[in-house]
């Protein structure tokens, strides 16, 4: 019985490490996500008249982990899924970056609107290729790491 639960307590080390670097994995596949979601706001905002509500209600069918169900004013709710979002994997920073560029969003007109994607789609892009450099390394680690940390655990506990 006791080996037995040494061999599970090393298989839960182990998978820790997996969950870790696919952790990282969402993170970037979130940033690449967001950048392309800047750039259907920008498209639309240019060839369409649609209002900012309808272009997040039309967004949020297909990019379900940022846009959540429009159950509040519509002023607190790039708050709320910005920072108030379970789904969101990102730092304190690039929800803070996101919740800018949803604030600014309809508050001028359209040719600094246009400007205010390409910078934050400058921005994303440069955060993205910041957390690319990173976990790059990590992604491999954390798996190999977890698997030899729940071997060497198996092998002093038994």
């Amino acid at each position: 019985m006791r080996i037995a639960g040494i061999l599970i307590l090393g298989v839960i080390i182990s998978i820790y490490g997996f969950i870790s670097a696919n952790k990282l994995i969402s993170e970037n596949s979130q940033l690449e996500k967001i950048i392309k979601i800047i750039s259907i706001i920008k498209l639309k905002m240019r060839y369409s008249n649609e209002k900012i509500t309808d272009l997040v209600k039309d967004l949020s069918v297909d990019y379900s982990f940022l846009f959540l169900e429009l159950n509040c004013s519509f002023e607190n709710y790039f708050n709320k899924i910005c920072f108030e979002n379970k789904n969101l994997n990102l730092s304190a920073q690039e929800k803070q970056e996101l919740f800018s560029f949803f604030e600014c969003l309809g508050k001028s007109d359209l040719q600094n609107q246009l400007t205010l994607c390409d910078n934050y789609i400058k921005i994303f892009e440069n955060i993205l290729q910041e957390h690319k450099e990173k976990s790059k390394s990590k992604i491999k680690l954390y798996p190999s790491l977890s698997i030899l940390t729940g071997m060497l655990v198996v092998l002093i506990l038994i």
